[in-house]
């Protein structure tokens, strides 16, 4: 398995966070944002510089995470929220966010990479349950133009388990990918988000299983793994979930680890610890020593 890191996790200049995965004997990164914008609006220039400091210090690109149908309604009547302004994405329509998908795939294919993330659209805030069979059929047919542009390039998506949308569970993306069944269509599998899903806004089916058991039976799609960790803390009913250093909360990441790698995982499994610059260095050697 490729370990890596989400620049920006890091830094947003590219030579800093470049240069500190250097040093720490990293050799894949994961790019999301540059200079405080997505991937999706960064310039030529931006674009060169990337090129350029990925040759100095000898990184692959593990992974292009954009934000494609991030901050875009699956309804007419959805009722949408900007849920972390600090998280860098774009907006707009679906017709807005295919044109954008282009020029990503255009860019991962200029950085010799294959994996473009998406996402399955925001949570509307005035829909109870999220994910029911209606909302993945709604999502089929504009991820389905996704995926014909996709494999236009050569390239393959994944489509990522987050809280924000309506299918926080790998379960639920599963459910999805295996309906538009693509070779350019496979998962990006957080086991973090599915720890902290919001379970009262989930159909029940999609609840009765641990993270491990998730990841056995989702494992034959997945393509990218992202890596965060939780510790829940009842004294913050506002805010239980707390982001914290790997292998001080509650998130299975030995076990994990230990199972892509029994499993002969070959693709990215990539930090986003989402926690300070010192907890994320410190989450980046950690990783290195339980991946061995």
């Amino acid at each position: 398995m490729n370990i890596s890191c989400i620049n920006d996790q890091i830094n947003q200049d590219v030579h800093v966070s470049f240069k500190m995965l250097h040093q720490l004997g990293y050799k894949h990164v994961e790019i999301h944002a540059i200079n405080h914008k997505p991937i999706e609006n960064i310039t030529d220039d931006e674009i060169n510089t990337l090129i350029k400091e990925k040759e100095k210090f000898n990184l692959h690109i593990s992974a292009l995470a954009s934000t494609v149908f991030m901050m875009t309604s699956l309804n007419k009547q959805d009722d949408i929220s900007d849920f972390n302004p600090a998280f860098y994405k774009i907006e707009g329509s679906i017709e807005t966010h295919l044109k954008a998908l282009k020029k990503v795939c255009a860019l991962a294919n200029r950085l010799n990479c294959n994996v473009v993330r998406i996402f399955p659209f925001r949570a509307s805030n005035n829909q109870v349950i999220l994910g029911t069979d209606s909302d993945i059929e709604k999502m089929i047919d504009p991820i389905k133009e996704a995926v014909t542009i996709a494999k236009n390039y050569d390239v393959i998506l994944a489509v990522e388990n987050c809280p924000y949308s309506y299918l926080p569970k790998g379960l639920m993306t599963l459910e999805l990918v295996k309906r538009i069944d693509s070779p350019h269509l496979k998962l990006l599998y957080d086991p973090g988000n599915s720890y902290r899903a919001n379970k009262d806004r989930i159909p029940t089916h999609f609840l009765s299983k641990s993270i491990m058991e998730e990841l056995e039976l989702i494992f034959p799609y997945i393509i990218h793994v992202h890596l965060k960790d939780y510790k829940y803390d009842l004294s913050n009913p506002a805010k239980p979930f707390q982001h914290v250093a790997f292998l001080k909360g509650d998130v299975p990441i030995q076990e994990i680890i230990e199972f892509l790698k029994v499993h002969n995982y070959n693709h990215a499994l990539s930090c986003e610890p989402e926690v300070s610059f010192h907890e994320t260095i410190e989450s980046l050697k950690t990783l290195q020593l339980i991946q061995g």
